[in-house]
């Protein structure tokens, strides 16, 4: 149970069964235990690319770009997120596969999403993904555009993992890109 809302641990009992459901999936960056995760740099966004080609795409990073006239700029963010909202809840109502792209750190966030989702009939899926924090450091300093350290520090200490009930399914990806462990049908 999630702070009032029970989901369905197995995507086989879902009430939208039938085939060809479509999905919302969330990626999430998190830690495993006490190691890392949250921040921008753990690759989910390449992974998005990857895996799921032809999903409605929801980034945060894309409408802070619109808005703001840059993906980094944390300015307007109650006006990133209604659009962002908008935009997912115009793929769920119509019937598409979508994807939420950000880094959902915190469990209230995800549950807002994982909601709406629930409301509109979506399977919902938790992605996780699990970087060690030498790893990420790593990773960071070879972007182009590098997040500050303390930007990185402070997305650690608001890291939340998430429970196996926060959502339909779960899934959790290594720093290769590699399933780690999964909950739910796949």
């Amino acid at each position: 149970k999630a702070q009032g809302r029970e989901y369905i641990k197995e995507a086989e009992v879902a009430p939208h069964q039938e085939p060809g459901y479509k999905h919302a999936i969330t990626p999430i960056m998190l830690k495993m235990a006490c190691t890392i995760g949250g921040v921008h740099i753990s690759g989910k966004s390449s992974w998005i690319a990857k895996h799921l080609q032809g999903f409605t795409l929801v980034s945060l990073d894309e409408l802070r770009g619109e808005i703001n006239g840059r993906s980094t700029s944390q300015k307007n963010r109650g006006q990133v997120l209604q659009a962002a909202k908008q935009k997912l809840k115009k793929a769920l109502a119509a019937k598409e596969n979508v994807v939420w792209d950000a880094t959902n750190l915190r469990k209230d966030f995800r549950k807002i999403l994982c909601d709406l989702g629930c409301d509109y009939g979506a399977l919902v899926t938790l992605v996780v993904f699990q970087q060690g924090e030498v790893q990420l450091r790593q990773n960071n300093r070879a972007r182009a555009r590098v997040v500050p350290d303390e930007v990185i520090a402070q997305q650690l200490k608001r890291l939340e993992w998430p429970s196996v009930t926060e959502a339909h399914r779960i899934q959790v990806i290594g720093e290769q890109g590699q399933v780690l462990w999964q909950k739910g049908a796949f």
